[in-house]
């Protein structure tokens, strides 16, 4: 499976649409102008992936099911709460319950407006469980949720920037192949 031109370009413009409306709330949410870019999108297998930090995941249901991960390594989830609570970048040293939940808070945010994004966009009514924060190596505890073998990633390098401050984070969509090629006639119908 792979991702032509047409379907990573109409991808990451429902994708930019999603994060610019969780950009707007996660503004109003900390009284700063705050925008969030989705400029790469992949087709990857989890296994060429490795991610440890901090993650948020939802797992969406309905007509369509998949789990979605915001990642941060631990560096850029340290900036991202100083950024959220309007210290200097660099202060934050140790992450303590608040911080987790304002990263939590965020993965809520994108990920629903994600969600919210793709289902109004494609036509499918999709639901979103609350957010789960898992810590250090927590790839392999989502891939469980999954019984399938046939599991790919649509990964997306995601940017938030404020002010002259950004921090690096992977948005993650974690399907089988059925699910995706339901996305992708979806995109080929609609456009």
């Amino acid at each position: 499976m792979k991702l032509s031109d047409f379907e990573r370009d109409v991808l990451k413009e429902i994708c930019n649409m999603g994060a610019s409306h969780a950009a707007n709330s996660l503004s109003h949410m900390v009284n700063k102008k705050i925008m969030i870019s989705i400029p790469e999108i992949m087709l990857t297998e989890p296994e060429k992936v490795y991610l440890d930090g901090i993650g948020v995941y939802l797992i969406a249901k309905g007509e369509l099911s998949f789990a979605l991960l915001l990642t941060f390594s631990r560096e850029n989830a340290l900036n991202l709460v100083d950024i959220l609570m309007g210290r200097k970048l660099g202060t934050t040293k140790e992450l303590d319950e608040m911080d987790i939940s304002a990263i939590q808070e965020v993965g809520n945010i994108l990920g629903s407006h994600f969600v919210n994004t793709f289902s109004d966009f494609l036509g499918f009514k999709i639901y979103v469980s609350p957010p789960n924060i898992i810590v250090n190596s927590y790839f392999n505890e989502i891939l469980k949720i999954f019984e399938s073998k046939d599991i790919k990633l649509l990964l997306m390098n995601t940017s938030f920037i404020e002010s002259n401050n950004e921090v690096n984070g992977n948005l993650i969509v974690l399907s089988n192949a059925k699910t995706l090629n339901q996305i992708f006639d979806a995109i080929s119908e609609k456009i």
